[in-house]
């Protein structure tokens, strides 16, 4: 082979080379633009993150004010300061007194247990029912399905052995089996 067709066969190389080239550096720009927008969305995800702690600190808090009680629930929807009436509401016929009992007196648990309770604003039986309720126990952080459990048990036990003596009526089913007590036959 001459110089000539060597010169000639590498000029044909040479087109092939430069697009290769050009085919690396747009490779290299999209890796490096694609590198930029991932941290761009870590970022943006812990932001996000953040704002859903701080979310979820605030309805805690609102579940909190409304678990505590009618005056506080009364000042929520009060926020201009308006006089209440003097009159008071009439008073609901059923004995709530059993809500005010301390948990530490329903429940046997750790004082960690009881600390988890107290910070989410759990301090009676009450409460401890209206959490149940919504959101929940399993919402509490460090309480897992075990202690959801432990506690609803417990809970359930002391309701039934002690809500009766507050002057709530718990009504026991009637065995279908026997007889109700008035019905006589005729015979």
């Amino acid at each position: 082979m001459s110089q000539a067709e060597l010169d000639t066969e590498r000029q044909e190389e040479t087109p092939d080379e430069d697009l290769k080239l050009a085919h690396y550096e747009a490779i290299r720009t999209a890796n490096h633009e694609a590198a930029g927008a991932l941290v761009n969305w870590q970022m943006k995800k812990d932001e996000a993150a953040e704002a859903k702690k701080i979310y979820d600190g605030a309805i805690a808090q609102l579940t909190d004010l409304i678990a505590a009680g009618p005056d506080r629930q009364r000042r929520l929807f009060n926020p201009f300061g308006e006089e209440d009436n003097d009159e008071e509401p009439a008073e609901a016929p059923t004995n709530d007194a059993w809500r005010t009992i301390p948990v530490e007196d329903a429940l046997d648990l750790s004082d960690k247990q009881f600390e988890r309770l107290h910070g989410e604003g759990i301090h009676n039986v009450g409460q401890l029912e209206d959490f149940r309720a919504h959101p929940g126990l399993h919402t509490i952080t460090g309480v897992g399905p075990a202690m959801t459990q432990k506690i609803e048990d417990q809970i359930l036990e002391w309701l039934d052995e002690n809500r009766d003596r507050f002057g709530e009526v718990v009504e026991e089913p009637e065995d279908e089996d026997e007889p109700a007590e008035d019905d006589e036959t005729d015979e």
